[in-house]
């Protein structure tokens, strides 16, 4: 996507804050600098941004500690992170924010290894580290699903007193369910002082994907008891307990406090209520809130046609599937898995 704010717009707005044209060198804004590399990170503007690098270089701010920490984190966030190495290399100072955004940049494109040894070279050199920096190597071991290294870093964290932070306690429970530990993470959620509406919606998801959807409704009751406010994902979670639990009862009650928090026609959580219903043996309410819904996306045209073709309703289910092709929304291979399981349970064999 483009920025709003084109490269040679850019230009003329730098020397408009200048004094006068032969001070342009010496008093350009550096903070116009970091608003449009900012603006550029989000669209990922990528000319622009490599427009603006040049213009740094040729102005003389190569150096500059500040603006390279922006750069790194633009080059990162576009997943340009042999560009951001080559920055991060060449700069003449670097502080936590450079070690941790690069480390971060990987961890976003899936390198998670490469994170975890900057972590390495980073506690090797005596650089110092933060609470964000402890947390972006966690996250390298949650996408690995390496829980030897996690191990190490949950050890190193506890010596450096950065157990207790919100952000590092809640990585470590993000790691540890990645890696299927639930009672690691139960244990670190347990001892965590602060928690947010992330740490919990994390340690309800966990319990529901390993087969502890008694416990994952105990925590969301929990939750509510200490007045937190739950978003989405905190009900598409406990709601997809429910269904692995066959539960109605909790499931009409998650229901409520959904339609009292306006979420009900939410993507993510109508899908979650669609696939709900039926395996809870209540077919009709799945298509209630399935026809709630003014533009149901793929995910919950897909939760419908397999919610009828559990229920032996193969029919229904291709009629379902022919509307949704017929508002020109393309199926994905979910979708495609749930006509032809209503085929299989309908005896359709030629359609």
């Amino acid at each position: 996507m483009r920025s709003p704010f084109p490269t040679s717009l850019l230009f003329l707005s730098f020397r408009a804050h200048c004094f006068s044209p032969h001070l342009f060198n010496r008093h350009c804004p550096l903070a116009l600098f970091a608003a449009q590399l900012q603006q550029s990170s989000v669209c990922k503007d990528v000319a622009t941004g490599t427009a603006i690098h040049a213009i740094a270089l040729k102005l003389g701010y190569g150096d500059l500690l500040f603006l390279n920490n922006h750069l790194l984190n633009f080059y990162c966030k576009c997943q340009l992170i042999q560009n951001a190495h080559r920055l991060f290399d060449e700069m003449p100072q670097r502080n936590v924010v450079s070690w941790t955004a690069l480390m971060a940049g990987y961890v976003h494109c899936g390198q998670g290894y490469e994170a975890l040894q900057l972590f390495a070279e980073a506690k090797k050199g005596g650089a110092w580290v933060n609470a964000f920096t402890f947390a972006t190597a966690i996250n390298a071991c949650s996408a690995l699903a390496d829980v030897h290294d996690g191990l190490k870093l949950h050890g190193q964290a506890e010596i450096e007193g950065y157990v207790s932070n919100l952000v590092v306690g809640s990585a470590l429970v993000d790691m540890y369910g990645k890696c299927g530990l639930v009672d690691h993470a139960r244990r670190v959620f347990d001892e965590m002082a602060v928690k947010n509406i992330v740490t919990w919606t994390s340690m309800i998801s966990i319990c529901a994907q390993n087969g502890r959807g008694p416990e994952a409704i105990q925590l969301f009751a929990a939750l509510q008891a200490r007045n937190l406010v739950p978003n989405e994902y905190t009900f598409a979670t406990v709601v997809n307990a429910c269904a692995s639990l066959g539960c109605l009862g909790a499931g009409k009650l998650s229901h409520a406090l959904i339609i009292r928090r306006h979420c009900d026609t939410n993507e993510v959580v109508s899908s979650a209520l669609v696939d709900m219903y039926p395996k809870c043996g209540c077919l009709n309410y799945a298509v209630k809130v399935f026809r709630r819904v003014a533009d149901p996306k793929v995910i919950q045209w897909t939760s419908i046609i397999m919610g009828h073709a559990q229920h032996g309703l193969g029919h229904a289910g291709l009629q379902l599937f022919d509307e949704m092709l017929a508002r020109g929304i393309q199926p994905n291979d979910v979708t495609l898995v749930g006509v032809l399981y209503a085929c299989s349970h309908s005896g359709l064999v030629n359609r």
